[in-house]
Protein backbone atom coordinates (compact mmCIF):
# COMPACT_ATOMS: atom_id res chain seq x y z
CA UNK A 1 0.00 0.00 0.00
CA UNK A 2 0.79 3.24 -1.30
CA UNK A 3 2.42 6.00 1.71
CA UNK A 4 -0.18 8.63 1.33
CA UNK A 5 1.40 11.22 3.66
CA UNK A 6 3.59 13.42 1.18
CA UNK A 7 0.76 14.05 -0.63
CA UNK A 8 -0.24 17.35 -1.16
CA UNK A 9 -3.32 19.20 0.97
CA UNK A 10 -6.86 19.02 -1.52
CA UNK A 11 -7.42 22.68 -2.86
CA UNK A 12 -10.26 24.84 -1.41
CA UNK A 13 -11.39 27.81 -2.96
CA UNK A 14 -10.62 30.30 -1.26
CA UNK A 15 -14.15 32.08 -1.87
CA UNK A 16 -15.47 28.76 -0.78
CA UNK A 17 -14.00 29.61 2.45
CA UNK A 18 -14.78 33.17 2.83
CA UNK A 19 -18.69 31.76 2.43
CA UNK A 20 -18.02 29.38 4.84
CA UNK A 21 -16.68 32.08 7.36
CA UNK A 22 -19.63 34.26 6.45
CA UNK A 23 -22.16 31.93 7.19
CA UNK A 24 -20.03 31.22 10.96
CA UNK A 25 -20.14 34.66 11.36
CA UNK A 26 -23.80 35.13 10.93
CA UNK A 27 -24.81 32.33 13.29
CA UNK A 28 -22.52 33.57 15.59
CA UNK A 29 -24.07 36.81 15.50
CA UNK A 30 -27.68 35.34 15.47
CA UNK A 31 -26.78 33.43 18.75
CA UNK A 32 -25.04 36.22 20.34
CA UNK A 33 -28.47 38.76 19.53
CA UNK A 34 -30.50 36.00 20.80
CA UNK A 35 -28.51 36.12 24.21
CA UNK A 36 -28.72 39.54 24.39
CA UNK A 37 -32.29 39.90 23.98
CA UNK A 38 -33.03 37.46 26.18
CA UNK A 39 -30.41 39.30 28.90
CA UNK A 40 -32.46 42.07 28.24
CA UNK A 41 -35.90 40.64 29.07
CA UNK A 42 -34.17 39.49 31.99
CA UNK A 43 -33.37 43.12 33.03
CA UNK A 44 -30.11 41.81 33.15
CA UNK A 45 -28.42 44.14 31.00
CA UNK A 46 -26.46 47.58 33.11
CA UNK A 47 -28.77 50.47 32.98
CA UNK A 48 -28.87 54.00 35.56
CA UNK A 49 -30.12 53.36 38.89
CA UNK A 50 -33.04 55.61 38.54
CA UNK A 51 -34.61 53.83 35.74
CA UNK A 52 -37.55 51.36 37.27
CA UNK A 53 -36.54 48.10 37.27
CA UNK A 54 -40.22 46.78 36.01
CA UNK A 55 -39.47 49.15 32.98
CA UNK A 56 -35.50 47.25 32.50
CA UNK A 57 -36.33 45.59 29.39
CA UNK A 58 -37.67 48.69 27.38
CA UNK A 59 -34.43 50.94 28.64
CA UNK A 60 -31.92 49.77 25.53
CA UNK A 61 -34.79 49.85 22.99
CA UNK A 62 -36.08 53.06 24.31
CA UNK A 63 -32.33 54.22 23.93
CA UNK A 64 -31.37 52.74 20.41
CA UNK A 65 -34.31 54.54 19.23
CA UNK A 66 -33.85 58.16 20.36
CA UNK A 67 -30.35 57.64 18.73
CA UNK A 68 -31.47 56.42 15.92
CA UNK A 69 -34.49 59.46 15.71
CA UNK A 70 -31.56 62.10 15.92
CA UNK A 71 -29.89 62.22 12.69
CA UNK A 72 -33.55 62.28 10.87
CA UNK A 73 -35.27 65.05 13.19
CA UNK A 74 -32.09 66.99 12.55
CA UNK A 75 -32.20 66.30 8.40
CA UNK A 76 -35.79 67.70 8.42
CA UNK A 77 -35.27 70.68 10.19
CA UNK A 78 -32.16 71.59 8.49
CA UNK A 79 -34.21 70.92 4.94
CA UNK A 80 -37.14 73.51 6.85
CA UNK A 81 -34.42 76.06 7.30
CA UNK A 82 -33.72 75.91 3.66
CA UNK A 83 -37.10 76.03 2.35
CA UNK A 84 -37.95 79.60 -0.12
CA UNK A 85 -40.34 81.13 1.96
CA UNK A 86 -44.05 81.14 0.98
CA UNK A 87 -45.88 83.14 -1.55
CA UNK A 88 -48.21 84.88 0.92
CA UNK A 89 -45.42 85.93 3.20
CA UNK A 90 -44.07 88.06 0.36
CA UNK A 91 -47.59 89.33 -0.09
CA UNK A 92 -47.70 90.03 3.77
CA UNK A 93 -44.48 92.19 3.41
CA UNK A 94 -45.71 94.65 0.73
CA UNK A 95 -47.19 97.80 1.40
CA UNK A 96 -50.33 97.95 0.89
CA UNK A 97 -51.24 100.70 -1.77
CA UNK A 98 -54.10 103.27 -0.41
CA UNK A 99 -56.20 104.14 -2.65
CA UNK A 100 -56.18 107.78 -3.59
CA UNK A 101 -58.75 110.07 -2.29
CA UNK A 102 -62.10 111.11 -3.51
CA UNK A 103 -60.64 114.69 -3.39
CA UNK A 104 -57.67 113.68 -5.65
CA UNK A 105 -59.62 112.08 -8.35
CA UNK A 106 -60.21 114.34 -11.98
CA UNK A 107 -63.91 115.13 -11.85
CA UNK A 108 -64.64 113.59 -15.37
CA UNK A 109 -67.51 116.01 -17.39
CA UNK A 110 -68.33 115.07 -20.68
CA UNK A 111 -69.49 117.26 -23.25
CA UNK A 112 -72.74 115.16 -23.95
CA UNK A 113 -73.69 115.66 -20.61
CA UNK A 114 -73.95 119.09 -20.83
CA UNK A 115 -75.84 119.06 -23.78
CA UNK A 116 -77.92 116.71 -22.55
CA UNK A 117 -78.74 118.82 -20.27
CA UNK A 118 -79.40 121.78 -22.25
CA UNK A 119 -81.40 119.80 -24.79
CA UNK A 120 -85.40 119.81 -23.70
CA UNK A 121 -86.83 116.54 -23.00
CA UNK A 122 -88.60 115.32 -26.58
CA UNK A 123 -92.26 115.23 -26.34
CA UNK A 124 -94.65 112.28 -24.79
CA UNK A 125 -96.37 111.38 -28.45
CA UNK A 126 -92.44 111.01 -29.90
CA UNK A 127 -91.62 108.70 -26.91
CA UNK A 128 -95.00 106.75 -27.26
CA UNK A 129 -94.15 106.32 -31.48
CA UNK A 130 -90.25 105.44 -30.50
CA UNK A 131 -91.22 102.67 -28.52
CA UNK A 132 -94.28 101.74 -30.55
CA UNK A 133 -91.74 101.27 -33.84
CA UNK A 134 -89.45 99.28 -31.02
CA UNK A 135 -91.95 96.70 -30.01
CA UNK A 136 -92.79 96.18 -33.60
CA UNK A 137 -89.32 95.77 -34.97
CA UNK A 138 -88.98 93.66 -31.83
CA UNK A 139 -91.98 91.61 -32.64
CA UNK A 140 -90.59 90.87 -36.27
CA UNK A 141 -87.86 89.89 -35.67
CA UNK A 142 -88.72 87.15 -32.83
CA UNK A 143 -91.79 85.72 -35.30
CA UNK A 144 -89.03 85.79 -38.54
CA UNK A 145 -88.36 81.81 -38.63
CA UNK A 146 -84.65 81.76 -38.50
CA UNK A 147 -82.52 79.63 -41.11
CA UNK A 148 -82.60 75.59 -40.74
CA UNK A 149 -79.38 75.18 -40.98
CA UNK A 150 -76.40 77.39 -42.34
CA UNK A 151 -75.65 75.36 -45.30
CA UNK A 152 -79.47 75.89 -46.28
CA UNK A 153 -79.37 79.27 -47.38
CA UNK A 154 -76.03 77.71 -49.51
CA UNK A 155 -77.66 75.24 -50.97
CA UNK A 156 -80.83 77.01 -52.13
CA UNK A 157 -79.06 80.39 -53.23
CA UNK A 158 -80.58 81.66 -56.65
CA UNK A 159 -82.97 78.41 -56.90
CA UNK A 160 -86.73 78.20 -56.41
CA UNK A 161 -88.01 79.06 -53.02
CA UNK A 162 -89.24 76.00 -50.24
CA UNK A 163 -87.66 73.47 -52.12
CA UNK A 164 -86.32 72.01 -49.47
CA UNK A 165 -87.76 71.88 -46.26
CA UNK A 166 -84.92 70.70 -44.06
CA UNK A 167 -81.60 69.05 -44.54
CA UNK A 168 -79.55 66.39 -41.94
CA UNK A 169 -75.58 66.85 -42.39
CA UNK A 170 -72.85 63.53 -41.36
CA UNK A 171 -69.73 65.48 -41.58
CA UNK A 172 -68.25 62.21 -40.04
CA UNK A 173 -69.24 60.30 -43.14
CA UNK A 174 -69.71 63.05 -45.58
CA UNK A 175 -72.99 62.22 -45.67
CA UNK A 176 -75.94 64.78 -46.52
CA UNK A 177 -79.74 63.72 -46.62
CA UNK A 178 -81.97 66.87 -48.38
CA UNK A 179 -86.05 66.94 -47.13
CA UNK A 180 -87.80 67.93 -50.10
CA UNK A 181 -90.86 70.59 -50.24
CA UNK A 182 -93.92 69.91 -51.61
CA UNK A 183 -92.79 72.49 -54.49
CA UNK A 184 -90.28 69.84 -55.79
CA UNK A 185 -92.84 67.36 -56.94
CA UNK A 186 -95.08 70.17 -59.26
CA UNK A 187 -91.57 70.57 -60.91
CA UNK A 188 -91.21 69.21 -64.57
CA UNK A 189 -88.76 66.06 -64.51
CA UNK A 190 -86.33 67.62 -66.05
CA UNK A 191 -85.87 70.62 -64.03
CA UNK A 192 -85.96 68.47 -60.83
CA UNK A 193 -83.09 66.64 -62.38
CA UNK A 194 -81.25 70.08 -62.74
CA UNK A 195 -81.94 70.85 -59.19
CA UNK A 196 -80.47 67.62 -58.16
CA UNK A 197 -77.43 68.23 -60.02
CA UNK A 198 -77.04 71.73 -58.55
CA UNK A 199 -77.45 70.39 -55.26
CA UNK A 200 -74.82 67.43 -55.56
CA UNK A 201 -72.27 70.00 -57.21
CA UNK A 202 -72.60 72.61 -54.40
CA UNK A 203 -72.61 69.55 -51.44
CA UNK A 204 -69.39 68.20 -53.45
CA UNK A 205 -68.08 71.78 -52.83
CA UNK A 206 -68.87 71.43 -49.14
CA UNK A 207 -67.00 68.52 -48.21
CA UNK A 208 -70.25 65.83 -48.66
CA UNK A 209 -69.09 62.66 -50.70
CA UNK A 210 -73.06 61.40 -50.41
CA UNK A 211 -76.16 62.87 -51.37
CA UNK A 212 -79.62 61.31 -50.53
CA UNK A 213 -82.94 63.14 -51.46
CA UNK A 214 -85.78 62.41 -49.49
CA UNK A 215 -89.64 63.49 -49.29
CA UNK A 216 -92.09 64.17 -46.35
CA UNK A 217 -92.50 60.71 -45.63
CA UNK A 218 -88.97 59.96 -45.46
CA UNK A 219 -88.89 57.72 -48.46
CA UNK A 220 -85.83 58.15 -50.55
CA UNK A 221 -86.62 59.99 -54.24
CA UNK A 222 -83.03 60.41 -55.62
CA UNK A 223 -79.61 59.46 -54.53
CA UNK A 224 -75.29 60.12 -55.78
CA UNK A 225 -75.07 57.56 -58.63
CA UNK A 226 -73.05 54.64 -57.32
CA UNK A 227 -71.53 54.18 -60.95
CA UNK A 228 -70.66 57.07 -62.74
CA UNK A 229 -71.44 60.69 -61.95
CA UNK A 230 -74.82 62.80 -61.62
CA UNK A 231 -78.01 61.86 -59.36
CA UNK A 232 -80.59 59.24 -59.95
CA UNK A 233 -84.35 60.36 -59.34
CA UNK A 234 -86.59 57.63 -58.60
CA UNK A 235 -90.20 57.58 -59.97
CA UNK A 236 -92.73 58.73 -57.22
CA UNK A 237 -95.22 56.18 -58.67
CA UNK A 238 -92.60 53.52 -57.98
CA UNK A 239 -91.50 54.56 -54.68
CA UNK A 240 -94.84 54.39 -53.33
Amino acid sequence: MADRSNLPAPYQSPWRQLGQALQAVAASLRLDLRALWRRNGAGELPRPGVWPKALAPLFWPLLLGLLLGLPLAAATLLQRGQAPPAPEAEIASRPIEQPPAAEDLPSVTTAGESESDAKPPPPESHRAATATATTTTASKAATAAPPLDPLLPLLTQGLEPDLIAALQANPAHSELRLQLGANFAELAPQRQQQLAATWLKRSLEHGFESLTLIDAQNQVVGYRARVGSGMILLDPAATS
